[in-house]
């Protein structure tokens, strides 16, 4: 059974800033990195090999100073692990400077005021490097089975050589549970060959700034995607990708997410997993997604909107839409403004609330102002195209079945639509649907 996660007095000294005195109730194990060697202070469990690190038991354990081939390892079944980046920097020649072994609970602590690095080589893949035993495929590698939490207010840059900035494991029946989470800190990941952040299993990001330039996808899990909560969420920039948001399951409770994609830019899906019920769930938030030449929204299941607001602009070609399911969309609240191509436009396949459709009417050019406005001339929503586009799709719970609304574009009124209700099919591009070429 897993030790159940807590912050110590002497974390959340070290998270908060606060006096030293705060922290006499637990003992911490202090290490100063550098190129000769690792300095220690303290009675934790652990091994120093030169510059590598391997704890082996509960505790909290400081790591600060600089090295430029040094890893740290916390063994197999090792929980109640508390690490604290105090300033640190460490790079590893050959593995991950960081890694949470299979079965591990780790809690990894930026420590409040401080800047950490974290990075890799080329040779951190086992792909390209298959004579280099030591890859690890990321700079935080968490195995099968770990239980992995990110968290501090301080800052943590990621920098991915090899192949991904952050790997966490799968969920096994030999290995346990497995899941990855992010909060409070800032977090700056950069991976030049593959994804930013990949969990195999579950991956929450609940808060914090979190920043991911990618080669591959940007934030990625192969099962469960948790954005936020109820309450609160994290402002999340995917600047760089191939696609943006990869998941089977993607929630979005709370928070600002900006996703820039060179295709999808979010995608429920996963093609290793067969009659799954994929979806892709907007239940608050503000989220912002630029898709260049892919779906803005891509579910292989489906897609309901609960609430936040989302604006989409997707790619100009045909074969790919602003909101794009198999098995339909549903719209219960929310406002949504969504810009693409009408050669495989879709309409919701079931509404709570008005929607109006303008469909290869006006001109919208990238770079255009695009606005929606009411009888009375009041702006209900507005974006700049990235794009072309030949189809504008809106809802909110300030339209009203039956009413007629304009889109304006940079200024002027480019065309005019009925609100609808009830939603229009899920088939894409079927004839004579409302909004649907014909």
């Amino acid at each position: 059974m897993r030790l159940t996660r807590s912050i110590t007095t002497a974390v959340l000294a070290m998270l908060t800033g606060l006096s030293p005195l705060c922290a006499r109730a637990e003992e911490t194990t202090s290490f100063v990195f550098s190129d000769t060697g690792i300095t220690a202070e303290g009675s934790g469990s652990y091994t120093i090999d030169g510059t590598d690190l391997t704890i082996s038991g509960s505790g909290t354990y400081v790591l600060a100073g600089s090295c430029s081939d040094g890893s740290v390892t916390v063994k197999k079944g090792t929980e109640g692990v508390t690490l604290v980046l105090d300033g640190l920097t460490l790079s590893s020649s050959t593995t991950a400077p960081l890694s949470c072994n299979k079965s591990t609970e780790v809690t990894i602590v930026a420590k409040a005021g401080t800047v950490s690095t974290l990075a890799d080589a080329a040779c951190n893949n086992d792909e390209l490097y298959p004579d280099n035993s030591e890859a690890e495929n990321a700079v935080i590698k968490c195995k099968d089975g770990s239980d992995v939490t990110l968290t501090g207010t301080g800052v943590l840059n990621i920098s991915a050589l090899g192949k991904n900035g952050i790997k966490s494991g799968s969920t096994t029946e030999e290995e346990g549970e497995a899941s990855l989470t992010i909060e409070n800190l800032t977090l700056n990941v950069t991976a030049a060959v593959n994804d930013g952040i990949h969990a195999e299993a579950r991956l929450d990001i609940l808060s914090g700034n979190v920043t991911v330039s990618a080669a591959d996808d940007g934030i990625k899990s192969d099962y469960d995607l948790t954005f936020g909560t109820s309450e609160s969420g994290p402002k999340v920039l995917v600047s760089k990708s191939t696609e943006g948001i990869e998941g089977a399951s993607i929630t979005f409770n709370n928070g600002n997410i900006e996703v820039h994609a060179d295709e999808d830019g979010v995608n429920a899906a996963n093609s290793d997993l067969a009659g799954y019920a994929f979806s892709l769930i907007v239940n608050g938030g503000i989220l912002y997604v630029d898709a260049a030449a892919g779906d803005g929204l891509d579910s292989n299941g489906t897609i309901i909107f609960n609430g936040g607001t989302v604006y989409v602009l997707a790619s100009a070609a045909n074969d790919n839409c602003a909101i794009d399911t198999e098995r339909g969309y549903t719209v219960n609240g929310g406002t949504v403004l969504a810009l693409g191509s009408s050669g495989m436009a879709e309409l919701p396949a079931s509404t709570s609330q008005a929607y109006v459709v303008f469909n290869r009417q006006g001109n919208v050019w990238a770079g255009s102002e695009v606005a929606v406005l009411d009888a009375g001339g009041n702006t209900l929503s507005g974006i700049t195209a990235k794009r072309n586009a030949s189809w504008v799709f809106f809802t909110s719970n300030q339209l009203s079945a039956g009413e007629t609304y304009t889109m304006n574009v940079d200024g002027s009124a480019a065309a005019s639509a009925e609100a609808l209700e009830n939603g229009g099919g899920m088939v894409p591009g079927q004839p004579g649907q409302p909004g649907q070429p014909g």
